[in-house]
């Protein structure tokens, strides 16, 4: 029995710590970060900037998926494409691919969809 115990201790001792990964990704973050008010979410404030930082240099004029403007987010979102490749949905492609865009982000993408997709 005593042996048991010292072979869990010395195990326990040369286990590493790995902070948990949060969902921006960023496994140094270990406190979760507001994402401030929500509740009225802008295309053009907060939906386009969001697109045009991650998306748009795979989804621009020259892709079968353009992200370009109000109208084409607007169609990629009705589809439940928009929000299902940036919540992890097994039925679509996780986008961007290789990464994640942070989830005060995501947040504002899915609550503009479930606000109307409105063009404000």
């Amino acid at each position: 029995m005593l042996l048991l115990s010292i072979c869990l201790f010395c195990r326990c001792k040369n286990d590493k710590f790995k902070p948990p990964i949060l969902p921006d990704n960023n496994p140094t973050t270990l406190i979760s970060k507001s994402c401030g008010s929500l509740a009225n979410v802008s295309y053009s404030a907060q939906v386009q900037p969001i697109i045009d930082a991650n998306c748009i240099s795979c989804h621009d004029a020259s892709t079968g998926f353009k992200l370009t403007n109000y109208e084409q987010v607007n169609a990629f979102a009705m589809s439940g494409q928009l929000t299902g490749c940036l919540t992890g949905d097994q039925n679509f492609l996780q986008m961007p691919p290789g990464t994640h865009i942070d989830s005060c982000s995501v947040k504002a993408i899915v609550n503009w969809v479930h606000q109307g997709k409105l063009n404000n």
